[in-house]
């Protein structure tokens, strides 16, 4: 199923505005060492989304989440400054 979803999103971003039309702030994290991604083709799409806000962090990996404190920390630091900058964590409500 997850199959299906994913190439109906592909072939939903392939369509020429669809990514300028995204309004929400988004963070995206590249990492230096990718080797799944295509970082030219995502560096590409991002600009076309007006909120987007990009790091790009050169020793990590695809997996920027399972990497070390130090790498985290970086996307983390980036993650919890784009909600302060949006005032998005004044939003939130504890569970």
């Amino acid at each position: 199923g997850w199959v299906h979803e994913a190439l109906n999103s592909c072939a939903l971003l392939q369509k020429k505005n669809v990514l300028a039309d995204i309004k929400t702030p988004c963070l995206f994290a590249l990492s230096g060492e990718e080797t799944l991604v295509n970082n030219n083709v995502a560096r590409k799409a991002i600009k076309r989304i007006d909120k987007a806000h990009t790091i790009e962090i050169p020793e990590a990996k695809h997996e920027i989440l399972m990497e070390t404190d130090g790498i985290r920390n970086q996307f983390f630091n980036a993650f919890f400054e784009l909600l302060s900058v949006n005032k998005i964590s004044e939003q939130l409500k504890p569970f």
